[in-house]
């Protein structure tokens, strides 16, 4: 108590420098608009924001004459960062989905629908994707038949892509399922003693109407013949369309870059992104004999040819 007795004595109620002194005000202190602080004397007649300005006119800068007060920024980021900024968050969420979908693609697992289909009675093979309940392949006819006649055909398929294809199963055409006009054709698979048979340890593929764009990516899956017996897979695009005029060339086709060889013919084609089925490997295109070399670009039936055939096909072989 005689402390704080002491402190009274030493500041009077009347002293500005008493800084316990509620009612005290700083305007004695600081003239000429040097208060730190930029506050004014307490008049009762302030508005309820201590930074808003009431006033008609508002300077915009110091006066020696008006009090300071403090100055309020508004953080707004410009419109460009803003849209920048989103643009590198769309980025940053779409370029690792679009990676996933391909990382996503199990092409060891897709070869394992991919067949080798020989016809040592006709002397030649092609390929065929399994379809239905892996107890069909969809193909060329051309494959499948030689002047209209059915070839005995021998079903080879391989356990991963970096071993020879093994003996499956056999195959037999079904009529109501091939289109020699457009060069398809579904088989149905077979045991030795001529009995449907389903090969359930490896998978069908989905085959649907898609459209594939010009310049969209592609992988062709088949046994094309050259480079070995093991199954093949060539990158290449969608390099634009082709009209074929009859004499199993008729209706049209996607070209594409990628190499293809003899026997990739009925093999599939699939989105590189994705591993969407969108066609089937037919023919090549090119403005030279065979024999005689050049360039070649592969011609691949879109899918959507196929979609009726194999629906035939599903429904003959459940009679």
């Amino acid at each position: 108590m005689e402390e704080c007795l002491v402190m009274s004595d030493t500041w009077g109620s009347d002293d500005a420098s008493d800084p316990f002194d509620d009612t005290h005000t700083f305007s004695d202190s600081f003239d000429n608009g040097d208060d730190p602080f930029g506050e004014s004397p307490v008049t009762g007649m302030e508005p309820a924001d201590p930074f808003l300005d009431t006033s008609e006119t508002m300077s915009l800068g110091p006066s020696s004459t008006s009090p300071r007060f403090p100055r309020i920024f508004h953080f707004r980021i410009p419109r460009w960062v803003a849209l920048s900024g989103v643009a590198i968050v769309l980025v940053l969420l779409l370029v690792p989905r679009l990676l996933s979908n391909d990382a996503s693609t199990d092409w060891d697992r897709l070869t394992r629908s991919i067949v080798l289909l020989n016809a040592p009675d006709c002397g030649w093979s092609g390929s065929g994707t399994l379809v239905l309940r892996s107890d069909h392949v969809l193909t060329n006819a051309h494959v499948v038949f030689n002047e209209g006649e059915p070839c005995d055909l021998e079903v080879y398929a391989s356990d991963s892509p970096d071993v020879d294809p093994e003996w499956i199963a056999f195959a037999v055409a079904i009529p109501q399922a091939s289109d020699l006009i457009h060069d398809l054709a579904v088989v149905r698979l077979v045991d030795e003693y001529g009995d449907p048979v389903s090969i359930k340890d490896r998978p069908s593929v989905t085959v649907s109407d898609q459209e594939l764009a010009i310049g969209e990516r592609i992988k062709v899956l088949g046994f094309p013949g050259m480079g070995g017996i093991k199954i093949t897979i060539t990158p290449g695009e969608q390099a634009g369309w082709w009209t074929g005029g009859g004499n199993g060339w008729e209706g049209d086709f996607y070209k594409t870059s990628a190499k293809m060889g003899p026997g990739v013919s009925g093999g599939a084609a699939f989105t590189e992104l994705g591993g969407t089925f969108v066609g089937i490997p037919t023919g090549g295109s090119s403005n030279k004999e065979a024999s005689e070399g050049g360039d070649m670009l592969g011609l691949i039936r879109p899918s959507h040819y196929a979609v009726p055939l194999i629906e035939k096909a599903a429904t003959f072989s459940d009679r």
